[in-house]
C-alpha cells in the first residue's frame, strides 16, 4: 500500500557527516532529542511491561490484555492523525499536551487501573497521547532544522530506537527490584520531565543563540 499510495522523494544529495555534526550543534534539535528521549524511555518502559503491570492493577486474563492493546493501537491511529496537522502549527504546543497526557496516564495506572472500564479507559488514552508523539517530535525537529532537515530527522531516528531499547532495558531493572507500580510511577515522571522540557524550550531558537 505504501509503494500504491506514497510519492517518490528522492534525496536531493547525499548526507555527509559534516551535515550531521551541522545539525546535532543546533540548540533546537538537540532539545528535541531531549524531548524525544525522555518520553519514548519513559513509554517503552512501562508499555513493555503493561501485560505484568494490567495482571497486577486489574487482574485481567490473557484475553482481556488482547482486548487492551487492540484499544491502545487503535487510539493510536486516532492520535496520531489529530497530532500531525497540529503539529505542522504548533509542535510545541502539541508536544506538551501529549508529553503531560502521558505522564498523567501512566501516574493513574497504579491506583486507578483496577477494574476492566478503568483498564481500558487509561488504555485508550494512552494510546491517544502516545499515538502522536513521533509525528510531533519528528516536526519539532523538522522545523528547528529546515537546511538540515535530512540529517536531523536520520538521527532522530537513531535517537529514537536508542530510546526504545533503553526504556525496555531501565522498566525490566525496575521491574525486576520493584514491582509493576514503580515502573509505572517512574516512567510517568520521565515524561514529565518531556513536558517541562518541551514547555520552556522552543523547536526554532534565536539566531544569536544558533552563533554561539
Amino acid at each position: 500500500a505504501m509503494i500504491a499510495v506514497l510519492p517518490t522523494m528522492p534525496a536531493d544529495r547525499a548526507l555527509s557527516l559534516g551535515s550531521l555534526v551541522a545539525a546535532f550543534r543546533n540548540p533546537g534539535v538537540r532539545v528535541g532529542f531531549a524531548i524525544t528521549a525522555l518520553i519514548v524511555t519513559a513509554h517503552f518502559a512501562a508499555y513493555t511491561y503493561v501485560r505484568p503491570g494490567l495482571e497486577f492493577f486489574a487482574g485481567l486474563s490473557p484475553a482481556q490484555i488482547g482486548t487492551m492493546l487492540l484499544i491502545y493501537g487503535a487510539l493510536g491511529v486516532v492520535g496520531n492523525f489529530i497530532a500531525g496537522p497540529s503539529a505542522a502549527k504548533s509542535p510545541k504546543t502539541v508536544v506538551v499536551i501529549l508529553s503531560a497526557g502521558v505522564a498523567v496516564t501512566l501516574a493513574l495506572f497504579p491506583i486507578s487501573a483496577t477494574t476492566l472500564i478503568a483498564a481500558a479507559l487509561l488504555m485508550a488514552a494512552w494510546g491517544l497521547f502516545y499515538g502522536g508523539v513521533s509525528v510531533s517530535t519528528q516536526t519539532w525537529i523538522a522545523q528547528a532544522a529546515p537546511v538540515h532537515r535530512e540529517a536531523a530527522s536520520a538521527l532522530w531516528v537513531a535517537v529514537f530506537n536508542a530510546s526504545i531499547a533503553l526504556g525496555a532495558f531501565s522498566g525490566g531493572r525496575i521491574h525486576d527490584h520493584s514491582g509493576s507500580g514503580t515502573v509505572f510511577w517512574i516512567a510517568a515522571g520521565i515524561a514529565t520531565l518531556a513536558m517541562l522540557l518541551a514547555t520552556f524550550r522552543n523547536p526554532v531558537v534565536a539566531k544569536r543563540e544558533l552563533t554561539t
